[in-house]
């Protein structure tokens, strides 16, 4: 009797040989893609007219702002 020290590739043990590697590939690709989307995204939006603040709050503000003496 005798010892094999891998399985011989062919059917599936062949497959079993392929798929952690093709996997491991797809995987980083995943995480690269995923990388690459989260450094195009601005961190904030630098836009000011896209924010809807309270008009309460903007008056308060510039109240606060004058009281201080910063406008």
């Amino acid at each position: 009797m005798q010892a094999l020290t891998a399985p011989p590739a062919k059917g599936f043990n062949l497959a079993v040989w392929i798929l952690p590697g093709i996997g491991l590939m797809a995987g980083l690709g995943i995480v690269v893609v995923i990388v690459r989307r989260w450094k195009r995204k601005p961190a904030i939006d630098l836009d000011p007219g896209s924010a809807s603040l309270d008009p309460k709050v903007l008056d308060a503000l510039e109240e606060e702002m004058k009281a201080t003496g910063m406008k």
